[in-house]
């Protein structure tokens, strides 16, 4: 008779919705850009418990693309675009995680103490907050791009 192995997960709020690692949200930010980190990260303080920090997250995120798509429509030349496009995703995905890792540590060591092993759950919803993000953030670009007559 085999013996069936469980995961044993501390903590009711371990067991429902555990919170993404805080470099998730880097990598949202480089891949679906800075509107998606900050949704992403607004979510993910919910999640830990501090849903005040949802809109404040938001508006950061939506500032930061408001100043790329400014710089990539109107002041930008061609050949400095990507460059400075990667590095604004890479610095606010950066922002969101050492923002948020120190919630996230606190959170992790109330329901997951020792050394048991955790992992994020709802993953789908990072990815269609990626993804929702990123289409609304690439329509908006190319508004920008044909006002300013580069499209």
């Amino acid at each position: 008779m085999s013996k069936v192995r469980t995961l044993d997960y501390a903590g009711p709020a371990a067991v429902g919705d555990r919170p993404w690692v805080p470099s998730q949200l880097m990598a949202i930010g480089l891949l679906f850009g800075p509107v998606s980190a900050g949704v992403a990260a607004g979510v993910n303080f919910k999640r830990l418990g501090k849903p005040g920090l949802l809109g404040a997250c938001v508006a950061v995120g939506v500032v930061v693309f408001a100043v790329m798509a400014v710089l990539v429509g109107f002041v930008l030349e061609d050949k400095a675009i990507r460059p400075v496009a990667l590095l604004m995703n890479v610095s606010t995905g950066t922002g969101f995680l050492l923002a948020q890792k120190p919630t996230f540590d606190a959170w992790k060591a109330r329901h997951f103490p020792g050394s048991a092993k955790y992992r994020p759950s709802r993953i789908g919803l990072l990815f269609g907050i990626g993804l929702a993000c990123a289409a609304a953030q690439v329509g908006v670009l190319f508004a920008m791009l044909a006002v300013a007559g580069r499209v």
